[in-house]
């Protein structure tokens, strides 16, 4: 097996659009902790970049002290003197990292656009939302812009494995050319691997190095004490209770309806106080609502139900990890049927779900809906929108089950096609397409000129 140190990650291509943009201005990566912010960044400067200028407002405060007067030039001037480096416009690459840590940093954002625009600056942080929210910042439009990483995809995860080959082999599989059954076992297989493992680049890296099941979920305990540790930084204390309590019900709330009560059903005021925790972890960039929609048309928001929700975690390595899913009985299932049930259920919506989000464009916000109907008894797991259509995506187990709600939403929205995602190969049955899992990325291809 043969691994790769170095990940690719797909997120350069939006930095270098960034970069080549003729409207660009300063840059914000926004992201979970370990999503791979700081290394993207920094590969994205070595590559393309004379020099690469990384301001770390954490590992050195000093720089904080660049920012008392907010003008281009003289902050400038000061990380010159500090770093005894100098940064020249269109061949240097001024990054901010960790820039939450200084509001003043910020701030000054909107000036290097206005009286710099020819230098490129990147700033990136895991909790800039929160930092955005206490000091009640305002960018105007056109002056700052920001984009959200995410954890590796599954075709990452695959270049990173030095599976280079499979991953290009994914883009030529269609309805009239599907995988091999050689190559979709195969790509089964990695698929089994990737739901323990996940997308988080800690995790993915302890695989890599080591091939031992158990130095992942060495690495994921850690990853997850450190989100946990993180709390006392955005929410009181008396808020850190019910974040740890969402925390420790995350297995068994993926894949339902969200009910406070049920959550916990000892509080007080069980609905005020989770949903404030929500609210934090999704600013914290660990959870990620899906919402139900009435699909009544496009834009799907404007049939938005607000009462009714489901969830999506960041990784679903680190749910597996919750889950209690050992890496000693995982290892004899990495290949062969998936007898252990692990793509079935609550992980296969959590990987369609984070597939769909992680294919979306990184300068545009992502919103998830699904379509319920008659309190839950129709429900159609995610509506995907391409070319101006509505696509219902039922994720299933296996060959069981009728997709009676997916036929009854084509029935009643009057969708031409609805979409079965599984560990089925890809063939259509009628005017539904199966789709195996490991494609669910590509469905805009998949979908095109239907």
């Amino acid at each position: 097996m043969v691994f790769h140190t170095i990940m690719k990650r797909f997120f350069t291509n939006t930095l270098l659009k960034w970069k080549e943009s003729p409207l660009r201005t300063p840059l914000i990566v926004r992201g979970a902790r370990q999503v791979g912010k700081t290394f993207s960044i920094q590969a994205f400067g070595r590559d393309f970049f004379q020099k690469t200028i990384c301001v770390n407002f954490e590992s050195t405060p000093i720089f904080k002290d660049c920012f008392d007067i907010l003008e281009p030039r003289s902050i400038l001037n000061k990380i010159d003197l500090t770093t005894q480096q100098p940064i020249i416009p269109g061949t240097t690459l001024l990054f901010f990292d960790e820039i939450q840590q200084c509001p003043r940093a910020l701030q000054s954002l909107r000036y290097f656009k206005e009286e710099m625009p020819e230098l490129h600056v990147i700033a990136a942080g895991s909790l800039i939302e929160f930092a955005i929210k206490e000091e009640d910042f305002s960018f105007p439009v056109g002056r700052v812009q920001f984009a959200t990483m995410h954890p590796l995809s599954f075709e990452e995860f695959l270049l990173a494995r030095g599976d280079e080959r499979l991953q290009e082999a994914l883009a030529s599989f269609n309805g009239n050319n599907p995988p091999p059954l050689v190559f979709h076992n195969l790509l089964l297989e990695r698929l089994r691997e990737y739901f323990f493992v996940g997308g988080m680049p800690v995790s993915s890296l302890a695989l890599l190095k080591t091939g031992s099941l158990l130095e992942v979920q060495y690495a994921q305990k850690a990853l997850w004490d450190s989100f946990e540790a993180d709390f006392g930084k955005y929410a009181q204390k008396s808020q850190c209770r019910y974040l740890k309590t969402i925390f420790a019900h995350i297995p068994r709330l993926i894949g339902t309806h969200v009910k406070y009560s049920r959550i916990d059903p000892d509080l007080p005021n069980p609905a005020r106080e989770m949903k404030l925790a929500m609210e934090l972890l999704r600013r914290a960039g660990l959870l990620q609502p899906i919402s139900a929609t009435s699909a009544g048309g496009l834009p799907l928001l404007a049939g938005l139900k607000e009462t009714i929700f489901k969830l999506l975690f960041l990784d679903i390595g680190l749910v597996s990890q919750v889950m209690g899913v050992e890496g000693g009985r995982m290892a004899p299932v990495m290949a062969g049927p998936d007898t252990s049930g692990l793509m079935a259920g609550p992980l296969a919506e959590q990987f369609v779900g984070q597939e769909l989000v992680a294919a979306s464009d990184p300068l545009l916000d992502t919103h998830l809906f699904f379509w319920t109907r008659d309190h839950g008894v129709s429900e159609v797991d995610y509506l995907f929108v391409n070319e101006g259509k509505v696509y219902p995506v039922e994720v299933k187990a296996g060959k069981a089950g009728k997709l009676k709600s997916l036929r009854l939403f084509m029935e009643e929205k009057k969708a031409p096609v609805g979409i079965k995602i599984s560990q089925e190969p890809l063939s259509w049955d009628g005017s539904i397409l199966a789709v195996p899992l490991y494609l669910t990325a590509h469905l805009p291809r998949l979908l095109k000129g239907l």
